[in-house]
C-alpha cells in the first residue's frame, strides 16, 4: 500500500518543496467554450505544458457563481495544466500572479 501524500510532503526537504513550487504548474480554470482557442494559445505561449486537460461542462441557467449569458444553458470548459513548463523564460511567480 503506498504511503499517504501528506506524509511524503512532511518528509521531503524544504529545498525540494521550494524547487517543486518554482518549477511546476498546477492550474485549473473554467471558462466559456468561446474562449477556449485563445486560452490554449496563451497556455502554449506562456507555459508549453502538455497534455492539456479539457473537460466540457454544460451550465444551466440557475443561481450560482457561473452565469449563463443567453438562453437556458451555455457550454464552459475546464482547462487544466499540470507539469513542468518548457516555455523559454518561464517564471512561476510572475506568470501565476
Amino acid at each position: 500500500m503506498p504511503p499517504e501524500v501528506s506524509l511524503l510532503k512532511l518528509t521531503q526537504p524544504e529545498a525540494v518543496g521550494r524547487l517543486y513550487d518554482r518549477a511546476h504548474v498546477i492550474q485549473d480554470m473554467l471558462l466559456p467554450i468561446e474562449k477556449l482557442e485563445s486560452a490554449v494559445e496563451c497556455i502554449h505561449r506562456e507555459f508549453e505544458v502538455y497534455p492539456i486537460w479539457l473537460c466540457p461542462f454544460k451550465v444551466f441557467r440557475q443561481p450560482g457563481l457561473l452565469r449563463v449569458t443567453s438562453g437556458d444553458w451555455q457550454m464552459f470548459v475546464d482547462v487544466g495544466i499540470y507539469g513542468v513548463p518548457k516555455a523559454k523564460g518561464f517564471e512561476t511567480v510572475s506568470i501565476m500572479n
